[in-house]
């Protein structure tokens, strides 16, 4: 459900000790290193 794409992050970045901003940062990288061909 991409409602919960926020709170999922939350939970993620506490497990992990870090910011929702540094998870959000590193899927977006992710994302563009999966799809290579992908625009931003």
């Amino acid at each position: 459900e991409p409602a919960f794409v926020s709170h999922v992050a939350e939970a993620v970045a506490t497990l992990r000790g870090t910011t929702r901003e540094a998870i959000a940062e590193q899927t977006t990288e992710n994302f563009y290193r999966l799809f290579r061909g992908a625009q931003s």
